[in-house]
């Protein structure tokens, strides 16, 4: 795991996707980052996937259709 300290306003750049992220704000142990990356990447909140990833009950449920609901999540957490 690479760590790295950061101020408000301060940028990580991951080249090979082309995602910048920027720390927004820093309020107490809350930080606010803002992700920019291509319209064909999914981001998506660590416990959201978590949720997702579990196994279904219905055994009838495939992998892509897990794949489509975090596009899905992604899309509603990127915005219009």
């Amino acid at each position: 795991m690479l760590v790295l300290s950061r101020k408000v306003g301060e940028q990580i750049y991951v080249p090979q996707f082309k995602i910048v992220i920027t720390v927004l704000a820093v309020d107490g142990r809350r930080v606010t980052l803002g992700i920019t990356a291509p319209k064909g990447i999914s981001i998506v909140r660590q416990e959201l996937r978590d949720r997702l990833s579990k196994p279904s009950a219905s055994p009838n449920e495939s992998g892509s259709e897990t794949t489509s609901s975090l596009d899905e999540l992604a899309a509603l957490e990127r915005g219009p």
